[in-house]
């Protein structure tokens, strides 16, 4: 932009310097204040004036969108985490919390898809693994949710919940110690 004087001279305007890192760290940290107080409309201002100033953080598009989301912007929410995943693909938790959006908006496959991402990436993530199972079960798609949970249960033997998911399926299924074992 030019700015002209009285005199009709072009004005050469000084170019803002670059935000620091503080100023930015500053109004995220004021973001997540807000959030912590419930003040959600101040948060979301903060975060998009954070996001104004540097929309290359990934971290911030994440915070964003579970804001978004925390305030039923269900749609904005999908995208920031979108934003998220494009800037740095390997976020599993935006990942995560994108899948468990998209099965909460009745997208099962899209959420899908993004699980089964989760766990190829991250197989120690036992939530993914668990959802990933029970969407499968929902799906009809019982001997994958099976198999799923068997994974799951190789990866952590010792998680006494995953077992009693599995028993759970088998026994909605009809399979032997299931209810229709015990009619």
């Amino acid at each position: 932009m030019a700015l002209t004087s009285r005199h009709s001279t072009v004005l050469q305007q000084i170019p803002q310097a670059e935000p620091s890192l503080e100023e930015l760290a500053a109004i995220a940290r004021q973001a997540a204040h807000y959030v912590g107080g419930g003040q959600y409309e101040e948060a979301l201002a903060c975060y998009q004036q954070a996001l104004l100033m540097d929309d290359t953080r990934p971290e911030l598009w994440f915070n964003y969108a579970n804001l978004q989301r925390a305030m039923g912007m269900s749609m904005d929410a999908v995208e920031s985490f979108e934003f998220a995943l494009r800037i740095q693909p390997s976020l599993y938790a935006a990942r995560y919390s994108l899948a468990k959006l998209l099965f909460e908006m009745g997208q099962p496959l899209a959420a899908k898809a993004h699980y089964e991402e989760i766990v190829r990436a991250s197989p120690g993530f036992m939530p993914a693994w668990r959802n990933l199972a029970q969407l499968l079960f929902a799906l009809g798609d019982v001997k994958r949710a099976q198999d799923c949970m068997r994974q799951a249960i190789s990866r952590a033997p010792n998680d006494a919940d995953l077992a009693r998911m599995l028993a759970e399926m088998s026994r909605e299924n009809g399979e032997p110690g299931g209810p229709a074992a015990q009619i």
